[in-house]
Order: C-alpha cells, then structure tokens, then sequence
C-alpha cells in the first residue's frame, strides 16, 4: 500500500515501519543515559558498576545505530523536504 510507504526521492519509497521502528529505537537509546544517574547509588562493588555503566553505553549505541539503520537516509530526507521543519 502506498499509504504505508514514505517517499524519500523520486522513485524510491521507505517502508513506514521501518522509520517508526528506528525512531523508537533512537529514543530507547536516549532513556538510557538518565539511568547512569542510579549507577553509583546501585548496593553493589565498583567493578559491577563500571560493568553496568559499560553494558549501558554499548547497549545505547547498539539501539542508536539500529535505529538510525532502519529509519536511514529516507527518514532525513523526508523530514527536510517539509516546511518549517529544519
């Protein structure tokens, strides 16, 4: 259905759950970072934490580049052919 589909360029189409699934993806990464907050207050040594804090920021990255892979450049290019947008 082109209802389901974003066009990106002439021609080429993004399928529209791909670009709502990056973006979830991108802000569950950025709900991670205020967790770094709890870390040194966590009942637990220094080398967990320093494993958790470390989980923490590969995990963001991991869900920030997934997220930007499946909304990519289509999602850009729509969102700057809109007026008033960037």
């Amino acid at each position: 259905m082109e209802r389901d589909n974003i066009k990106a360029s002439p021609g080429k189409s993004i399928p529209l759950w791909k670009i709502i699934s990056g973006i979830i993806l991108i802000w569950i990464s950025f709900l991670i970072y205020p967790l770094y907050a709890v870390i040194p207050f966590l009942p637990f040594s220094s080398t967990i934490k320093i494993v958790v804090a470390t989980a923490g920021f590969l995990i963001s990255w991991a869900l920030f580049s997934a997220g930007v892979f499946l909304a990519g450049k289509g999602w850009w290019q729509w969102i700057s052919k809109r007026k008033g947008w960037f």
